[in-house]
């Protein structure tokens, strides 16, 4: 009972992180991550606590810190703001 218990525990760990593993190899190529079998062997070792980093990781990769501009909306270019910091001067 205990071994038919722990068969069936496995594979369904195997069928839930194996799938996750292979979103996580796809998506890390698809985007240009370094080692993209790396981060699927730790997201299927590790569970959910490697996919929490890979989407950590992943996160931290991708955003581009530097175009941001505190001081424009989303949308709008550099340009509209120094237009306006000259309509407000003269």
């Amino acid at each position: 009972m205990l071994w038919s218990t722990l068969a069936i525990l496995a594979a369904i760990y195997t069928v839930i992180f194996g799938s996750l593993s292979l979103i996580v190899y796809w998506d890390s190529n698809r985007t240009g991550m370094d080692g993209p079998a790396k981060w699927a062997g730790f997201v299927f070792i590790t569970g959910g606590v490697g996919l929490l980093l890979y989407l950590s990781e992943k996160d931290s990769e991708v955003a581009d810190v530097d175009e941001a501009d505190p001081f424009s909306l989303p949308g709008s270019t550099p340009n509209d703001h120094q237009k306006r910091d000259r309509d407000s001067d003269g």
